[in-house]
């Protein structure tokens, strides 16, 4: 389980906007009453709440995304999210970088303008009915019903709902104020009024709050088993304008592993695995007043499927023989037909032809299968997406350097293979030939692709 570090100090006012963001309700008095006796964070009470049979209900495991983000703005703020923010928040909830405790809290801690004005007077109206006692759920709903972000919402549904009796009164009656002391005393037991007329001094303006700090850990990557030391970067962190201290930890890793971070209390530093699986860290920011939420950053480390035989002949599946990885590049570059440019590239290791010109870009993972699939180029209809492991091997001669001087037609940018995430099957596969590197993003994403045949 990822823990929690520096976690922020519970108490009734913000598990009570933990209520309603999460539930759309005020928090009933058996509730509130026992979140704040735990003496939990309010981050390990944001993810507790998801163990609650309300919130499974409430938010299902077939619940999209895109439908719990905007029930989590409609809960809050009335209204559906801004655009700035959600493809961000889906992508993140979508890859599960986040959990939706996290987001939750993330967006309560976002409130501006009008929406801290709302959710202020939510939580006015939604403490005060758990501290009247009150434990009726579809109450503790419809009493936040009226609310806005008006401070002259409040009164009228704390007299509605019998939540005070200060300035109430009943439709008929006028409000009953307490009438003066009745004074027995003559004018000469009365002294004489003071000589002052002047102004009370104003009182002093309350000091100015805050805006906790946003830690950024930075986006989720993959590695081949090769490359076990990565930088890892919180600078994307805001603090507007505060100067930040950070502090980095490590909440998860493969059984048996034992990786290390360069130093811990850097902006930018080095994380160094020594096996394959997947790592998780946590990234903790602090403004001088208040600490972040901390935002968790993953990186997999892949298992190479490789065996490092350094022969040519094939014993076994996987060996070198078959993917040649102890075998020098060697290619040939030709061109088909002049006149269309038809340039092709032929791996003489592997024997795989690769398209070379005409290059199709921002394709989505299925287009670009489509694509090469349907494709008539330099004489042959066999083209196909090229698997993860083909793309990769080819990346010391096509990138855009093009240290080999083959290929014509290069790019830089990532490329998409026709290989899947074995645990999501909205995800595949792909390489950046920018640096090399190997991961995988949404199949809804669009990219460049290079088509293969052969093998």
């Amino acid at each position: 389980m990822v823990g929690v570090l520096n976690a922020t100090e519970s108490n009734k006012f913000n598990i009570t906007e933990l209520y309603i963001a999460t539930f759309d309700r005020s928090p009933d008095s058996a509730g509130l009453q026992y979140w704040v006796n735990t003496k939990l964070s309010i981050e390990e009470i944001a993810q507790s709440f998801f163990d609650q049979q309300e919130t499974k209900e409430k938010y299902p495991e077939a619940l999209s995304e895109v439908d719990f983000i905007q029930a989590v703005y409609q809960n809050l703020f009335n209204r559906s999210s801004d655009s700035d923010g959600f493809e961000y928040w889906y992508k993140e909830l979508n890859s599960h970088s986040v959990h939706r405790s996290v987001f939750i809290l993330v967006v309560i801690n976002g409130a501006l303008e009008n929406d801290d004005k709302l959710l202020a007077n939510k939580t006015k109206v939604g403490l005060a009915y758990a501290e009247a006692g009150r434990d009726d759920i579809d109450e503790a709903h419809k009493v936040l019903l009226d609310i806005t972000h008006e401070v002259e919402s409040v009164s009228p549904v704390l007299c509605a709902f019998n939540l005070s009796n200060i300035g109430c009164s009943k439709p008929s009656e006028k409000p009953i104020f307490p009438m003066p002391p009745v004074d027995n005393s003559t004018d000469e037991d009365t002294p004489p009024p003071a000589d002052d007329t002047s102004t009370p001094p104003p009182p002093p303006p309350p000091p100015p709050s805050n805006t906790k700090p946003v830690a950024n850990a930075g986006e989720n990557q993959s590695y081949l088993s090769r490359n076990i030391s990565t930088d890892i970067n919180g600078t994307g962190s805001d603090a507007d304008g505060d100067n930040l201290t950070y502090l980095w930890s490590v909440t998860d890793s493969p059984n048996g592993s034992n990786p290390t971070i360069a130093d811990n209390t850097s902006a930018n530093t080095i994380f160094t695995s020594d096996i394959e699986g997947v790592y998780t860290l946590s990234l903790v920011v602090n403004d001088g007043t208040d600490n972040s939420i901390a935002n968790t950053l993953t990186l997999t480390i892949l298992p190479s499927t490789l065996k490092r035989t350094v022969q040519i002949n094939s014993s076994e599946t996987n060996d070198d023989g078959i993917c040649k990885a102890g075998v020098a590049h060697s290619y040939t570059a030709t061109t088909v037909t002049a006149v269309a440019g038809d340039n092709i590239v032929t791996d003489n290791i592997t024997n795989l032809v690769w398209q070379d010109s005409n290059l199709q870009t921002d394709k989505k993972w299925q287009e670009a299968i489509d694509y090469c699939n349907g494709l008539d180029f330099a004489g042959s209809t066999d083209w196909r997406l090229p698997t993860v492991k083909e793309l990769v091997y080819i990346i010391d001669s096509s990138t855009t350097t093009n240290p080999a001087g083959v290929f014509t037609d290069t790019t830089n940018g990532f490329f998409w293979s026709s290989t899947t995430y074995a645990d999501n099957d909205d995800y595949a596969w792909g390489v950046y030939f920018g640096d090399g590197s190997v991961y995988g993003d949404g199949k809804d994403y669009a990219y460049s692709v290079r088509c293969v045949r052969g093998g």
